[in-house]
């Protein structure tokens, strides 16, 4: 894109100084005069180049201010300290760009503490949602070892139940108990 912002920039200096339409042009007209020389004149591998005014103005706008900058700093090079400027002035300058050099570095700071807070927040809360997870999960495993222990109590006591004193119905009842009972250790035993 070199060779076409070097091309940009002349043929905005063409337009600007262009005799006949002096540099009175309103805004808009003037960038649409740059595009139609841009256009009629800047190719790129034997093709024209196609460029929207935006698209000069952007390119424009940050050579405009790469140029100024530079100027600045070549200006400042070349003239060395102002005239009539104190050592207390140069000082003064001199603290000024400590200080916001500090401050820059506190915030700085200030935001990598902040990030660090968050990420410490963060797995803080990931941790205890782990711990919550493996509370639930003990909590149901208490439980279902409860009802098995429960369940193995009441087995033991429904095959060792006497059934000489119980009447027809409560033996056929209480012996199709101790059936599943029965079925319900054997299956334990091997399993185990």
């Amino acid at each position: 894109m070199g060779i076409q912002n070097k091309d940009l920039m002349k043929f905005w200096i063409h337009v600007s100084e262009d005799i006949i339409k002096s540099n009175n042009q309103q805004l808009d007209i003037f960038w649409n005069s740059v595009l139609d020389v841009f256009h009629d004149f800047c190719e790129q591998d034997g093709e024209r180049v196609k460029r929207k005014v935006s698209s000069l103005k952007n390119y424009w706008s940050d050579m405009n201010r790469a140029c100024k900058a530079y100027g600045t700093c070549l200006k400042n090079a070349m003239q060395g300290p102002i005239s009539g400027m104190r050592q207390v002035n140069l000082k003064k300058e001199e603290y000024i760009v400590k200080r916001d050099k500090k401050k820059e570095e506190c915030i700085v700071e200030r935001d990598k503490k902040k990030e660090e807070y968050i990420t410490d927040r963060d797995k803080k809360k990931e941790d205890r949602n782990d711990r919550i997870i493996e509370l639930r999960e003990k909590k149901t495993k208490a439980v279902v070892n409860l009802e098995v222990q429960f369940q193995a109590q009441n087995d033991r006591e429904v095959t060792a139940m006497d059934f000489s004193t119980l009447d027809d119905t409560q033996r056929v009842y209480w012996g199709a108990q101790r059936n599943a009972a029965m079925a319900r250790m054997f299956k334990a035993n091997n399993n185990a």
